[in-house]
């Protein structure tokens, strides 16, 4: 199993003729006499058949297999401190299982809609240490409590996993937050019932795991020479901004929605600004061959495609501006496009998504030209159209209302250099309070939502060929 997964990278890449799938079964030829329950070595057998299942598919759902690991991890009490002192190297072992399943359950349950294996609150063991095996064995402590609070000047090769797993707890929490047992109402100050949907109460909520998340990118470990993809900096900003959108987009999913039935504004344009990155900075690693393609990658750009999607349906006939330092969204839905086609090529059985992807994508597009066409005919411009309706000035860029910055704590990541952005909120934020009531295709969160279960049940699970049989709206 460890030469199918490390192989796959190194055979897409043309370095190795042997195929990952011949020693993924000719470890299939052992697994009568290769123990799947009741023991740490069960559950890291079953964890590696799980990741590979991440490149190729191997008939089992995964999820089936996160939630048979976390079971196993419970049943074992790795979910909890150890009752009795333990030696380091094997107590860091139970939390290193542990967390990999932990991290996998989150991942696959939060794309699927799935409820967790565990919650949170029933989880009190610590992280990992933030050690190597052999600093560990070195250490000569009786107990890893003693160095459970070190942090080592430069990154372990547990640094990495650690970073991840904070990741998952809060994507785990913003998860729970807007899904997930919430309260109906809560009390305020004065004993007035305020809704859990309140715009306020989500606004303040957006914000405040917005502000984590940004604080876990400044915590990431810093590699000098990357060795792979999971020591880049890009990756992390490709994880930030994969969380981000999420969080927005289960914000937009319970947020009040306007008079004219659409969600505010400034959330979409946090979700316009996330999904245009997902897609481009997942481009640019492609394109320097440090990233390979999978179901779930697949799952990730097809979704921030969607979303650009809705952004552009939700407001008025005309291309949203870019966001700063970004393309054009009309660009980016054709990159998009470019990059789920080369999917296919490596992953026949995407087709259909693809096909169905093209056809919004084609629709949104036409509507953009027609409305531009249209400006063009009546005397203006489609880029002076789009700065009237902004009220921006059209030669220096800005507008004569206050200044300031939409989405606050942007930083370049790659350089850890804070950005100097100094903008106007109604040019960030391309979509006003009430859009034009015009003759727009419908794109609306039902419709995006069961396109994504058919996706995400193709990125985990597991389903014959005949399954995806999409019927496409009509978006004429």
């Amino acid at each position: 199993m460890i030469f199918a997964i490390s192989s796959v990278t190194r055979y897409r890449a043309g370095l190795s003729q042997e195929h990952p799938f011949g020693y993924y079964l000719a470890a299939l030829a052992h697994v009568k006499s290769t123990p799947l329950i009741g023991s740490p070595d069960a559950i890291q057998n079953s964890l590696l058949m799980g990741r590979f299942g991440m490149y190729q598919h191997i008939g089992t759902s995964l999820w089936d297999i996160s939630q048979f690991c976390m079971r196993q991890c419970v049943e074992l009490g790795y979910h909890a401190p150890p009752k009795i002192v333990q030696e380091p190297l094997h107590e860091q072992k139970q939390r290193r299982i542990f967390w990999e399943c932990y991290i996998l359950d989150r991942y696959s349950s939060g794309i699927l809609g799935r409820p967790y294996a565990i919650a949170d609150d029933d989880i009190s063991v610590e992280l990992p240490v933030l050690a190597d095996d052999d600093a560990l064995k070195a250490a000569n402590v009786a107990s890893l409590s003693v160095i459970s609070g070190a942090t080592p000047p430069f990154p372990t090769e547990v640094s990495v996993f650690v970073f991840y797993i904070r990741l998952r707890r809060i994507s785990s929490c913003i998860r729970t937050e807007f899904f997930n047992g919430r309260k109906l109402h809560s009390s305020s100050g004065h004993g007035t019932p305020m809704p859990f949907t309140s715009a306020g109460y989500v606004q303040v909520t957006v914000q405040n795991f917005l502000v984590e998340l940004d604080a876990w990118r400044q915590s990431a470990p810093v590699f000098t020479t990357p060795k792979s993809l999971y020591e880049r900096p890009e990756f992390y900003d490709f994880l930030l901004e994969k969380d981000k959108l999420s969080l927005v987009r289960a914000a937009i999913h319970v947020a009040p929605k306007l008079r004219n039935n659409a969600p505010p504004s400034d959330l979409l344009a946090q979700a316009l600004l996330s999904a245009t990155r997902v897609i481009t900075l997942y481009s640019n690693m492609l394109a320097n061959s440090y990233i390979t393609w999978t179901r779930s990658y697949f799952q990730g750009i097809f979704t921030a495609g969607l979303s650009i999607l809705f952004c552009i349906n939700t407001g008025p006939p005309t291309e949203p501006p870019p966001c700063p330092g970004t393309a054009r969204p009309t660009d980016t839905l054709q990159l998009c496009s470019e990059i789920l086609h080369s999917f296919e090529k490596e992953m026949p059985d995407v087709r259909s998504f693809t096909a169905v992807f093209d056809e919004l994508k084609d629709a949104a597009i036409r509507k953009v030209q027609s409305h531009s066409d249209d400006n063009v005919a009546d005397g203006h411009t489609s880029s002076e159209a789009i700065v009237a309706h902004r009220g921006i000035d059209a030669h220096q860029g800005t507008s004569t209302s206050h200044m300031h910055t939409l989405v606050p704590n942007v930083t370049d990541h790659s350089s850890s250099t804070p950005m100097e952005i100094d903008l106007n909120a109604q040019y960030f934020n391309p979509f006003p309070a009430e859009p034009a009531g015009l003759d727009w295709p419908i794109m609306t969160e039902e419709f995006i939502e069961n396109l994504e279960a058919g996706l995400g049940e193709y990125a985990w699970g597991f389903a014959g060929d005949d399954v995806y049989d999409w019927s496409l709206p009509d978006v004429s």
